[in-house]
């Protein structure tokens, strides 16, 4: 129903969110500018955030988060 153009559309725009997002935080992001993949964000835990503790509580709040 969405379409394959909609489709690439939404994940450009959900990429970029969560990018700006992670940036906005302080966090750096693995992949180099021009290199970003529209489907997965590797954000650089370079502030030292207890992973398991900020997965579970983005889980309490409907979010879901891998620790790749």
């Amino acid at each position: 129903e969405e379409g394959l153009e909609n489709r690439f559309k939404r994940h450009d725009k959900l990429a970029s969110m969560t990018r700006e997002w992670a940036l906005g935080q302080g966090f750096t992001l693995f992949a180099e500018k021009g290199y970003e993949s529209p489907t997965v964000t590797t954000i650089n835990n370079n502030k030292n955030v207890d992973i398991e503790k900020f997965v579970s509580s983005l889980e309490k709040k409907g979010y879901r988060i891998v620790n790749g």
